[in-house]
């Protein structure tokens, strides 16, 4: 048998393991002083800042909520189960007050997000349907909407609750608003454009989305009609071209659209026109339809390649990435409990949304910025956005 030394080597194995999330609870000692004379009365140190005064909770705990919440989509009733496992129980009833606070405290922040998409010169428009509960419709629930603005540049998003989906909250922001505003098809969007006065318009560019455009197609191709594919052509190399210069700075991507997605975009707008021509091609088919629409649009869906909008993506799909956390919690939330409720909803996907485009730590901001709004004056609140927090030295 042969002999061994001992230390030759070694042999190392790693393995990632689980451990459950704990509450800790953490005690507040405030020494209380008392003059030996008598000359005052006692006096007790400060209390630190605490995000709802009286409540026995911390600002990690209520972060902890808010993105199980608004980034998981775990409702309320789902999170009070998950956490009794821990140990302390605490009711969804006390976790929606813990919500509403935060939301009170991040409204100021929400307003300073606004006043800089509406200053960005860029902004994507979107809207995406909600139920929620009305007591005026007893047993019922109505629809909503979570109307969202993002503005690409600064890497900011806002959301606005309503109650509808006609042109006004459109017309509400585009207002005070000078720049290209990129939608969809939705004709709201039009009519708010019409609504305005002429001088408020004539600084508004309207920008159309392609991937909206691309959708005509692919369910016409998926309807079996194989003259969409050329069309479908037509639209892969315009994104093929997208994709190379996803990095590349507004000016290098104006000039490469002048010279590179132009000999694209002419063929296919005569292309299409021959296909309105075309009588075996029938107006109410779904190619029929895709062809309409984007012929219709034309001028706004080429928009982006016209000299010197570099900056404006070929598509609106940036803002329908925003949304998705709301769409995702609405299957699991079913409905807003209230009207007045909304506006929660609102700021807080704002506030997170906009964490999220800055690439910043949802957790990390909120344990940051609570505490010190909870302390933060009307005039000093608008300081601590998630852009503030990326900037800070880490």
């Amino acid at each position: 048998m042969g002999q061994f030394y001992a230390g030759v080597d070694k042999e190392v194995t790693e393995e990632v393991d689980y451990r459950p999330g704990q509450l800790f609870r953490r005690r507040i000692i405030r020494p209380v002083y008392a003059s030996a004379g008598h000359a005052c009365t006692p006096r007790v140190a400060v209390l630190p800042a605490r995000v709802i005064p009286g409540a026995q909770v911390g600002t990690g705990l209520i972060a902890h909520v808010l993105l199980s919440k608004y980034v998981d989509a775990i409702p309320l009733y789902r999170q009070e189960a998950m956490l009794a496992r821990l140990g302390p129980a605490f009711t969804r009833q006390a976790m929606g007050q813990w919500v509403e606070h935060a939301a009170g405290l991040l409204r100021p922040v929400c307003q300073e997000l606004q006043g800089i998409v509406g200053q960005a010169g860029y902004v994507q428009g979107d809207e995406t349907p909600h139920r929620v509960l009305d007591p005026a419709r007893p047993g019922a629930a109505r629809e909503a909407w979570l109307w969202t603005f993002l503005a690409p540049g600064p890497g900011v998003v806002v959301f606005d609750f309503q109650l509808t989906r006609s042109h006004e909250p459109a017309l509400a922001f585009l207002r005070n608003y000078r720049g290209v505003f990129q939608t969809d098809g939705f004709t709201g969007y039009d009519k708010a454009l019409r609504l305005l006065p002429g001088d408020v318009r004539a600084g508004i560019v309207h920008a159309h989305c392609m991937a909206h455009c691309r959708r005509g197609f692919v369910a016409a191709l998926e309807a079996g009609d194989e003259r969409a594919a050329p069309f479908l052509a037509y639209l892969g190399a315009l994104y093929q071209i997208e994709a190379e210069l996803r990095e590349a700075p507004p000016e290098e991507r104006a000039k490469a659209r002048a010279s590179r997605s132009l000999n694209w975009l002419l063929p296919m707008e005569v292309a299409m026109k021959n296909a309105a021509a075309d009588l075996t091609i029938l107006p109410q088919s779904i190619l029929g339809k895709a062809v309409r629409y984007a012929l219709e649009r034309w001028p706004q869906l080429t928009q982006y390649a016209q000299p010197g909008y570099g900056h404006v993506h070929i598509d609106s799909n940036a803002v329908e990435n925003c949304i998705r956390p709301s769409a995702v919690a609405k299957k699991n939330f079913l409905f807003i409990g209230h009207p007045d409720a909304g506006w929660r909803s609102a700021v807080i996907y704002s506030v997170l949304g906009t964490c999220k485009l800055q690439k910043v730590n949802e957790w990390s901001y909120l344990c940051w910025a609570l505490p010190r709004l909870a302390s933060a004056t009307n005039r000093t609140a608008a300081q601590f956005t998630p852009l503030r927090f990326a900037a800070l030295p880490r």
